[in-house]
């Protein structure tokens, strides 16, 4: 009898394993489906969408504004290097040449990004690693919170190839194997959570490297529409996001410029943004000091919009990005040009005050102030989408020749800041 309940015993654990091996075979032949169907959505759009400015010009070539950008453009920069400054750097410069000892050109900069050899150089550690559904770039730790060596915000270096006009066959280059920009967005994709707790730079990824296809599907098998992201973006509370909400309000202009073109929204939820974004427009103009900066409290409905407890550090960030934000509504909800020549004033005031060097953090304020004021210089040899700060200086035709990835001379010490 004992030998029989052994049997019985074993038997069901036999089985009960068998329908376990069964589910995971399942489950994995599904994801690997759903993988090689986006791979075949994804290789439809190969280079992602170009935005531009909406803004008007309101500085000369000539003006002091025009001069003080191009001087400091001119500095050389010696923050510590992280993987926000490689950002902000590629911000500032594109991939065009760097009149600086620290890099000769923005493709020095993305070469740090796109080499994990170079990468654990530069920055001390390697980056980026190999996963079942491409590469991904190493996150922020919540426990560590001075780790700065990966993405400060989740999807933020796929967001910035994008907005380079990167082709998703750029290569990228890890200690297991050579991979592409495309292996980093079916990453993120198959692993994409619409209640994910940041989702503003995901988006603006999403929204410029697969905006014709209008919907992917993730490792679970749950499939997505940019309804879908764009209802949850106005879902997400601008107040609870980061960098002042201004994140949100940047993803929703990039969105509605896409739609714009390509009409990848329904109607309803065509205009459920643009009344947002026609809110928040109305919430900049009537938030701005008399002096002309922003702080955190421009998104609340408050009548004293001053406060006593506004810090230098969170005027100096709200103006620059929300000047950025503005720069990219559509042409209907532009304000007026004292709105502008206000910020680009009291920037100016700030920036021509700033002593070298530029400390870590506040490297991002700065570098969004120094942007923010540059959109707003007439170029006459460029068109206005030319003058994006993403795009200056940017062949947007790069081939594949030209994004091969060489070793950079970087003048810097390598670093583990």
């Amino acid at each position: 009898m004992k030998y029989l309940n052994f049997k019985n015993k074993t038997c069901l654990k036999l089985i009960s394993l068998s329908f376990v091996l069964i589910g995971l075979i399942s489950f994995t032949i599904f994801s690997c489906k759903t993988s090689l169907n986006n791979k075949e959505m994804i290789l439809l759009d190969n280079k992602p969408f170009k935005i531009s400015l909406r803004c008007p010009s309101v500085f000369s070539g000539n003006s002091l504004e025009a001069k003080l950008v191009n001087s400091i453009l001119k500095q050389s920069q010696s923050v510590p290097l992280s993987g926000a400054v490689l950002c902000h750097l590629l911000k500032l410069y594109g991939l065009g040449s760097i009149d600086s000892s620290m890099f000769s050109s923005g493709m020095d900069v993305l070469n740090i990004l796109t080499d994990d050899s170079l990468a654990k150089e530069h920055l001390g550690t390697s980056i980026i690693f190999e996963t079942r559904y491409g590469i991904r770039y190493k996150s922020p730790v919540s426990h560590i919170p001075k780790q700065e060596d990966g993405e400060n915000h989740r999807d933020i270096f796929l967001a910035t190839f994008a907005e380079l006009g990167l082709p998703l066959a750029t290569p990228i280059n890890t200690s297991t194997g050579s991979f592409t920009i495309e292996n980093l967005l079916m990453d993120s994709i198959m692993n994409f959570d619409l209640q994910q707790e940041e989702i503003a730079w995901t988006a603006v990824a999403y929204i410029l490297y697969i905006p014709r296809q209008q919907k992917w599907t993730n490792r679970f098998g749950e499939t997505f529409t940019l309804n879908d992201l764009a209802t949850e973006l106005l879902k997400r509370p601008i107040h609870k996001t980061s960098c002042g909400g201004t994140h949100l309000f940047y993803s929703l202009t990039i969105l509605s410029q896409v739609d714009s073109k390509l009409g990848c929204l329904t109607d309803d939820i065509r205009n459920k943004v643009f009344h947002r974004l026609q809110n928040w427009k109305s919430s900049v103009v009537r938030s701005q000091t008399k002096d002309g900066y922003w702080n955190l409290k421009w998104a609340l409905q408050d009548d004293d919009i001053s406060s006593n407890t506004d810090t230098h550090f969170d005027k100096f960030l709200m103006t620059g990005h929300i000047l950025e934000c503005m720069q990219r509504l559509p042409s209907s909800l532009q304000p007026d040009t004292e709105v502008y020549l206000r910020a680009a004033n009291w920037l100016y005031s700030e920036l021509s005050e700033m002593q070298e060097p530029i400390y870590s953090r506040l490297f991002c304020p700065w570098t969004h102030a120094v942007c923010s004021i540059r959109n707003l210089v007439y170029l006459p040899e460029e068109s206005s989408a030319d003058k994006d700060s993403l795009c200056r200086k940017v062949n947007m035709d790069l081939d594949q020749s030209n994004l091969v990835i060489k070793r950079a001379t970087v003048l810097v010490a390598p670093s583990n800041y």
